[in-house]
């Protein structure tokens, strides 16, 4: 049997992690609380419109990711915390003193500030997925770096919003763009993504050039993502200094389509992101003799008697079903797979009774034939351990 609460922490099984990771939960959650005041307070409506307009954008990214993304939902809290506290910190301490130098003139606020923000908001997104690479194992997708800069951003939005007394963006009806994004706000018309949809646009990007990282070409797209980001940042410092668009900035609106241009760039990515990412699931899936996708009717038989054993076994089905993923997204990238990590796999499926009677050690036997048959393939680089198609 597989102890699901180390299982689905997928940075480290080991009991010392789990409890250092519950830790860092525990003085994150203190921290919150003791400054409860300055981030919300009595200010309850303002709290309140920040929950629902970003918690919306959370939930249909959620939704469309739902098939292709690898990490649990207690890592994008992690990382919105991340956002909140030590990106804001590191914002302010590199930030301010540049500030205070310029004395608040048009050079920090429309320019520096920006530059700032934008180097070190994708820092923790890099940064995971750096450590994830290194291991190479449990690979991560493009969808993961979406829902990671999202939420670095919407922790970053938080504290902002907080320092200002305000929540930005128009709401849901002020533009058609601002049916899916609530956030975006709207000037003379001209858009203005905010901080989460910005960094879900590098983050993206980011888990493009990860995930496909075996073409050169691929580290390019987080480069000019980025600097697609700077620019569009820039441009809403600069439309918000005196409440008008000064030239500079009807420049570089102009070349961004009035804050058009990025986010048909996010959601296009979202779209070819979704749809490649199913495309590799798939395509190491019909070949794969070791791990059987869970079937809806195993799923639903799971939900008909709620009692804590099923809750249970419905957590390892979910824990299963993104270690599956990431496993795949792995032996996509060329990489042959460990035995550790078949026999984790293998843990949660005797666990579930998913042919339970197959004992592991065959299964990945059966799993090493299968790889060193002849294949009927065009190219023997289409064997799930080579390098993927």
């Amino acid at each position: 049997m597989v102890r699901l609460a180390t299982s689905d922490v997928l940075i480290d099984p080991s009991r010392r992690s789990a409890l250092v990771w519950r830790a860092t939960a525990a003085l994150t959650l203190l921290i919150f609380l003791w400054q409860w005041p300055f981030f919300i307070g009595a200010d309850l409506p303002r709290a309140g419109s920040y929950v629902v307009h970003h918690g919306y954008i959370l939930a249909w990214l959620l939704l469309v990711t739902s098939f292709t993304r690898t990490l649990p939902l207690r890592t994008l809290a992690a990382f919105w915390f991340v956002g909140v506290f030590p990106v804001m910190a590191l914002n302010l301490v590199i930030a301010r003193p540049m500030d205070d130098l310029l004395g608040g003139r048009e050079l920090a606020y429309a320019y520096l500030g920006p530059l700032v923000e934008e180097l070190i908001k994708p820092l923790p997104v890099i940064a995971f997925f750096v450590y994830r690479a290194r291991r190479r194992e449990w690979n991560l997708s493009a969808t993961d770096g979406l829902l990671l800069g999202f939420m670095v951003g919407a922790g970053f939005a938080f504290h902002e919003d907080a320092g200002y007394s305000r929540v930005f963006g128009a709401g849901f009806d002020a533009t058609p763009w601002n049916a899916l994004f609530p956030t975006i706000g709207y000037f003379r018309g001209t858009l203005t993504p905010y901080h989460d949809t910005l960094a879900a646009l590098v983050g993206l990007s980011i888990g493009f050039a990860f995930l496909y990282r075996r073409y050169r070409l691929a580290w390019v797209v987080p480069v000019v993502v980025w600097l697609i980001v700077l620019a569009q940042h820039v441009t809403g410092n600069l439309m918000d200094i005196s409440g008008r668009a000064p030239l500079p900035a009807e420049i570089l609106s102009g070349l961004l389509l009035g804050g058009r241009a990025p986010l048909a760039m996010l959601l296009i990515g979202i779209v070819l992101a979704v749809v490649l990412e199913a495309r590799i699931l798939r395509s190491i899936g019909r070949r794969d003799p070791l791990f059987p996708s869970i079937r809806l009717p195993e799923f639903l038989r799971v939900l008909q008697r709620p009692t804590a054993g099923s809750l249970r076994r419905l957590q390892a089905i979910r824990v299963y079903a993104r270690q599956r993923r990431s496993l795949y997204y792995t032996l996509w990238g060329g990489r042959p797979l460990a035995t550790a990590e078949v026999q984790e796999m293998g843990a949660i499926l005797y666990g579930l009774g998913i042919e339970a009677g197959v004992p592991v050690e065959a299964r990945f036997e059966a799993y090493e034939r299968a790889a060193d048959a002849p294949s009927t393939e065009p190219s023997a680089a289409h064997a799930p351990h080579s390098a993927g198609p």
